[in-house]
C-alpha cells in the first residue's frame, strides 16, 4: 500500500536553490510516517495499519514490525519520524522479530540510508487525514549504516552533528520567515530512513522492521518536574519518568526557589538567597541549568527570564539581550565530541567511512557522502501555492 501524502515536493520564490519539501507525518507517540506499508485487509475509520504500520517501530514490541507495501524487496522505501533534536544514539531491530521463523522468512535490513530535515509545522498545518504538515529543508549530506543479520537490537553513534543540524534549522527558520511569513507552530528534526540493501527472506521478499529506538543527551527520561526541596529549600529537585526526587543542586548555606522552566523542563531558572540573611536587604542570585547533565552554565550577565520564539527558546539578560539557550550550551562546553581522531576513512569512491572495527561502541559502519540538493524522486510533484 502507497501512502501518497507522505511526501510531497513544494515550490516557492527564494534566492536559494534548495526546494521547499512538504513532509506529511501522522501525531502519535512518534510524530512518524512510512512510504509505503503492507495492507493488513483491514478498514477502520482512523485509517491505521495496526498489523504493518509504521506505528509498530516504536511499541518496545519485536513482535510488531513495520512491513513495507511495494512490490519486489522495498528497496527504496523509507520511513520518516521525528527525533530529539540532541539525537546521539540510533537503535534498530532490522528484521520482524516475532520469531526465529518469522525472522528468517522475511526479509530484513541490510544498508540504510539517512537523511535529515529540518521541519517547521506552521499553524493550521493538518492535512484532511489529521496529519501534520511539516514544510521542510534537507540537511545537505547523508549517511549509510551497514547492519550485521542478526535478530536484536543494533546500537549506532547517531552520525549527524547536533552543531551542524541546529546551525541549519537558524538558516531554515530564517529562511522560512522570508518565503511564507506564517506562524509556527513547531520545529522539528525529522529522520528519514531508507532501505538500500536487504537480506533475503527464505520465503517472502517483504522487507521488515521491528523496531526503532533513540536516545538524547537528556539521561533518565523525560523530565517531569522541578521544585525547591520542601523540607528546608536547600535544594533543588527534579523528577523523570523513571526516578524521583534527583538532585540538581544542594548547598545548606544557601535557599532555593525555582523561577522558570522551559523546554520541557530541560532549563530552569533558580534563584537562591542566604539561609542566614541578617537584617536589611538580602542578596539574591540568578542561576541557570541544564537538567539532563545535572549543570550550571556559566553566564556573564545576570538572567531574567526564559521565552520562546519560531520554536526556538531563549534567555533574556539584563543587557537586554536574548540568547539561544542552544548557543549557551554549546558555549558551556557541554556539546558532544567530536568523532576520536584514526576512525575516519575514505573509499574508493572519497565518501567518508567512520571504521566499524576501529570504534567498539558502534555497531556497523557508516559513511557520508557529500551529495548536495539531493530530493526522494519517487515523490509526488505537487505544487505549494501561497
Amino acid at each position: 500500500m502507497k501512502l501518497f501524502v507522505a511526501f510531497l515536493i513544494l515550490t516557492t520564490p527564494s534566492l536559494f536553490a534548495q526546494e521547499w519539501e512538504d513532509i506529511s507525518l501522522r501525531p502519535n507517540r512518534y510524530i512518524s510516517a512510512a512510504s509505503s506499508e503492507l495492507d493488513d485487509g483491514q478498514d477502520n475509520e482512523e485509517g491505521i495499519n495496526y498489523k504493518y504500520g509504521a506505528g509498530n517501530l516504536f511499541d518496545h514490541n519485536k513482535a510488531t514490525a513495520w512491513v513495507e507495501g511495494v512490490k519486489g524487496d522495498g528497496i527504496g522505501e523509507s520511513v520518516y519520524v521525528v527525533i530529539p533534536n540532541d539525537c546521539v544514539t540510533l537503535k534498530i531491530f532490522a528484521g520482524y522479530g516475532k520469531s526465529p521463523a518469522v525472522y528468517s522468512s522475511n526479509n530484513r535490513v541490510k544498508r540504510i540510508k539517512l537523511s535529515c530535515y529540518i521541519g517547521i509545522n506552521p499553524e493550521g498545518g493538518i492535512t484532511e487525514l489529521d496529519w501534520l504538515s511539516f514544510i521542510s529543508q534537507r540537511f545537505p549530506g547523508e549517511f549509510h549504516i551497514d547492519l550485521k543479520d542478526t535478530a536484536d537490537l543494533q546500537t549506532f553513534t547517531f552520525p549527524f552533528s547536533v552543531r551542524d543540524l541546529y546551525e541549519f534549522r537558524q538558516k531554515v527558520t530564517d529562511r522560512f520567515n522570508k518565503d511564507y511569513g506564517l506562524t509556527v507552530n513547531q520545529i522539528r528534526t525529522i529522520l528519514q530512513i531508507e532501505i538500500e540493501e536487504v537480506y533475503k527472506g527464505s520465503k517472502w521478499d517483504d522487507t521488515c522492521i521491528s523496531e526503532l529506538l533513540f536516545s538524547s543527551i537528556r539521561n533518565g527520561g523525560f523530565i517531569t518536574r522541578i521544585y525547591a526541596d520542601e523540607k528546608n529549600q536547600s535544594a533543588v529537585l527534579f523528577d523523570t519518568k523513571q526516578k524521583r526526587g534527583n538532585t540538581l543542586v544542594s548547598d545548606s548555606n544557601f535557599v532555593y526557589t525555582v523561577m522558570d522552566t522551559i523546554g520541557d523542563n530541560e532549563w530552569v531558572l533558580v534563584e537562591r538567597a542566604p539561609a542566614r540573611a541578617g537584617e536589611g536587604r538580602v542578596e539574591t542570585e540568578e542561576m541557570v541549568y541544564y537538567v539532563p547533565e545535572i549543570k550550571e552554565i556559566p553566564l556573564p550577565f545576570s538572567p531574567l527570564a526564559f521565552e520562546s520564539k519560531n520554536g526556538i527558546n531563549y534567555l533574556l539578560g539584563n543587557d537586554d539581550k536574548i540568547y539561544p539557550l542552544s548557543d549557551l550550551l554549546y558555549d558551556s562546553a557541554l556539546f558532544i565530541p567530536e568523532q576520536k581522531e584514526g576512525l575516519i576513512k575514505t573509499d574508493s569512491t572519497g565518501n567518508r567511512i567512520i571504521g566499524k572495527d576501529e570504534d567498539k561502541n558502534v555497531s556497523g559502519g557508516a559513511f557520508r557522502s557529500d551529495s548536495q540538493g539531493f530530493r526522494n524522486t519517487r515523490a509526488a510533484n505537487v505544487k505549494y501555492r501561497r
